[in-house]
């Protein structure tokens, strides 16, 4: 039951076993903390008499006189029980001795508050508006222990401490896995013979130098390795069609992305890895949804989560998610939503956005990049090609008159040698006919001179003979203006003009004639000459051989 105190020019604190003498403390005024779990009485000499002759009734007495001095050695705890009232032993201290043995130590070792350096583990132990955690400490690598201690911020140390830095910076401070400087007062709870640390104050820019000299390390190592930009240089392709996207499942953050991508009609393939996003589990599972969307060989991938405290955000500041999107060889999009800072994650990937819906504009935007670039390259070729098709006209109407031209001199030509073949033709039948005729003559004044008899006998061979050459030379003549006719047919097939005017044509594919419908091709363009100009059609259909 041991009792003990200490005082200041204002107030007696009383600790220890009080439960038993409550009335007694009332009685001097005294008021219970229970966030310290002492009784605090208003500071007289008769309040400080009475209190000090009933601690040291219980076994105890006043911490400040029997405390260690400034410039003494710290005592151990032996020397410490040995301060402390011992109840004369018999077979052995009992349990209960024991314990007030031990919490006479605690309340002397400790008699003021101190600051305590830790980690924070196991805050999800809430009773009440009490919060209950444990300060834990990694033991060093060969042994691999770790050594904890419970702790609790009270009621109204909480409320104190959220007037004084607000309710989301205790918070933010306040998570399993960080590094926190606390100023505890140390407890000894004998129901359970444990140690505990009461809470009274935190330093929350302890936390954060620890997180923000971590994260520099880290960055430094990064840029030492040249890893800083290396996402940052993988290609993006002009139309991203395969995305994948990591998110906590079900999340905000998910639901903004998909529906943004919606809006913008996005026609690609949403491959979605469901993620924890905060806690230790999530750079294990960041880490695997990357190496997983990595084989599925996506254009992009999106990092997203819908913000949230600097705490919250920290695992984004681990190697693993650091190093996993520097070696990636696809470019990552993080889309963290933090606005104040920027966590390793974003500035290591290859691009940053603030929001979800950022990230999914982004990713609309390189549609939008390449359908400018089209609709530029379209609009250079349509005026390129206009330009090549009204040079082509020019050379069109340029081979077109060369080949008028030409079709003239050509026929001019053929006339002249059709009017020359006549008039040898001519010269010749004429020329034939007198040789004929002369001979004729010849041969008859000739005859005449034979006899008469001779003459009989041969006058029916001679008519024979004359009729025989008479129907050679006539069919000679014939011979001849048959072959005159077909030079004069010949010289008008080449004469297109009469065929023009029917109604017929030529057709023409560039400097070639057309004679066969396997010479020409769907689509192309033919010259058609017409009898007062020419005209530019194109094949549609093509039908076989006319029977």
């Amino acid at each position: 039951m041991t009792l003990f105190y200490r005082h200041n020019n204002t107030s007696i604190i009383i600790s220890g076993n009080t439960y038993a003498h409550r009335q007694v403390i009332k009685t001097l005024g005294g008021n219970f903390q229970g966030q310290d779990k002492v009784w605090q009485v208003p500071f007289s000499s008769q309040n400080l008499a009475h209190i000090d002759s009933l601690c040291r009734q219980q076994g105890g007495g006043s911490l400040q006189d029997e405390g260690p001095k400034q410039d003494s050695e710290p005592q151990n705890g032996s020397e410490l029980v040995s301060q402390v009232s011992r109840p004369q032993e018999k077979d052995g201290l009992s349990v209960t001795e024991l314990l007030n043995l031990i919490e006479g130590v605690v309340l002397r070792g400790f008699p003021d508050m101190l600051w305590v350096v830790g980690e924070v583990q196991n805050l999800n132990d809430r009773r009440g508006k009490s919060v209950f955690f444990q300060v834990a400490e990694q033991g060093s690598e060969s042994s691999g222990d770790t050594c904890t201690i419970s702790a609790v911020i009270w009621p109204g140390v909480l409320k104190s401490l959220d007037k004084k830095f607000g309710a989301e910076k205790i918070w933010d401070v306040l998570q399993d896995g960080l590094t926190v400087r606390l100023l505890c007062r140390v407890n000894f709870y004998k129901g359970r013979g444990t140690v505990s640390l009461a809470v009274h104050d935190v330093d929350p820019s302890y936390t954060k130098g620890a997180l923000a000299l971590a994260r520099e390390q880290l960055l430094r190592e990064l840029r030492g390795k040249g890893l800083d930009c290396a996402n940052g240089k993988r290609p993006l392709p002009i139309f991203p069609f395969r995305v994948g996207l990591i998110s906590a499942e079900q999340s905000r953050a998910e639901s903004d992305f998909l529906h943004q991508l919606a809006m913008g009609k996005f026609c690609g393939e949403i491959l979605y890895c469901p993620t924890t996003m905060q806690g230790d589990r999530a750079p294990k599972e960041v880490t695997a949804a990357l190496t997983l969307l990595i084989s599925h060989e996506c254009d992009v991938i999106v990092l997203t989560r819908g913000g949230g405290s600097a705490a919250d955000l920290r695992w984004f500041d681990t190697p693993e998610i650091a190093y996993a999107i520097a070696h990636c060889p696809i470019p990552v999009v993080a889309a963290i939503g933090h606005h104040d800072d920027r966590c390793i994650a974003e500035e290591v990937c290859y691009e940053r956005q603030k929001t979800p819906t950022a990230a999914a504009d982004f990713i609309l935007s390189r549609f939008e990049e390449a359908r400018k670039r089209l609709e530029q390259s379209t609009t250079f070729f349509r005026r390129r090609l206009e330009q090549v098709y009204v040079s082509l006209l020019d050379k069109q109407a340029v081979l077109n008159e060369k080949l008028t031209r030409s079709a003239r001199e050509t026929l001019g030509r053929q006339r002249e040698k059709l009017s020359t073949y006549e008039h040898q033709i001519e010269r010749k039948c004429s020329s034939r006919l007198s040789d004929f005729h002369g001979a004729l003559s010849a041969w008859h004044a000739k005859l005449a001179l034979h006899s008469g008899l001779f003459m009989q006998a041969r006058a029916k061979t001679l008519d024979e003979q004359l009729d025989k050459l008479e129907w050679q030379t006539k069919l000679r003549l014939e011979r001849l203006f048959t072959n005159l006719e077909h030079w004069q047919q010949k010289v008008r097939t080449l004469d297109p003009r009469p065929w023009l005017e029917k109604g017929w044509t030529q057709l023409w594919k560039g400097d070639n004639k057309v004679t066969s419908i396997a010479h020409v091709e769907l689509g192309e363009h033919l010259t058609a000459k017409l009898s007062d100009g020419l005209l530019i059609v194109q094949v549609e259909k093509k039908e076989g051989t006319m029977k």
